[in-house]
């Protein structure tokens, strides 16, 4: 097995906080957003990450990178959330 990166740890993490983030970021919401960039992503390939159906670990490179510019460019809402309040 290959060891972990920490460019690939760093991209793993965020997706994960992405993930975790249902109540400010609904599946809808990222694939409405990725479709207007012109980027396919289903509601359902986000809910199975979400409900642990499937890993990230096991997700098509094409999808974590989606994912991941979504998180990079919400990345201070992100890692912000818990401040907010």
């Amino acid at each position: 097995m290959k060891k972990e990166t920490k460019e690939t740890k760093e991209i793993r993490e965020l997706v994960q906080i992405l993930l975790d983030s249902e109540e400010k970021f609904t599946a809808y919401a990222i694939e409405k957003e990725l479709s207007n960039e012109g980027l396919l992503l289903t509601r359902t390939t986000i809910s199975n990450l979400r409900q642990k159906k499937s890993s990230i670990g096991k997700t098509s490179y094409d999808t974590i990178a989606k994912l991941y510019g979504f998180a990079k460019k919400h990345e201070a809402e992100l890692i912000g959330q818990d401040d907010s309040g």
